[in-house]
């Protein structure tokens, strides 16, 4: 698991932190905002699809988890600051910050990626 924080996303009592899943052997320290956190963010959101199927609430579930938007044309600006994704979902800005977890801190294989907010990034969602 990794959390992050998107920039601008702050308020007053902190910024929304939100997670993906990323393999035991990531290694963020070699380049961060790079290719393997691109697809760390691709596989999650694929993740929360499959588990969602059905259910009708894959963007919501998605939006909550991830902090991800479904594109839109004025996305296509430079300087909208947006991070392309898979699925035609983008980050709706660039991260402000990207923290992978220790492993014991990370959800046990098969867990529910709709499940992986834990409560302290819950409670900094409150506006």
């Amino acid at each position: 698991m990794a959390d992050y924080t998107l920039e601008g996303d702050g308020t007053n009592w902190g910024a929304p932190v939100y997670q993906c899943v990323v393999d035991d052997g990531f290694d963020a320290g070699s380049d961060v905002f790079g290719v393997d956190v691109l697809s760390a963010l691709e596989d999650t959101l694929r993740r929360i699809r499959s588990a969602r199927a059905g259910m009708g609430d894959f963007d919501e579930v998605a939006r909550e988890v991830m902090g991800v938007e479904q594109f839109r044309p004025e996305m296509y600006d430079d300087d909208y600051g947006s991070v392309a994704l898979d699925l035609g979902y983008v980050l709706p800005s660039l991260m402000a910050s990207f923290e992978p977890r220790p492993a014991a801190a990370s959800a046990p294989d098969g867990a529910d990626p709709t499940l992986l907010a834990d409560d302290s990034a819950a409670s900094s969602r409150l506006v």
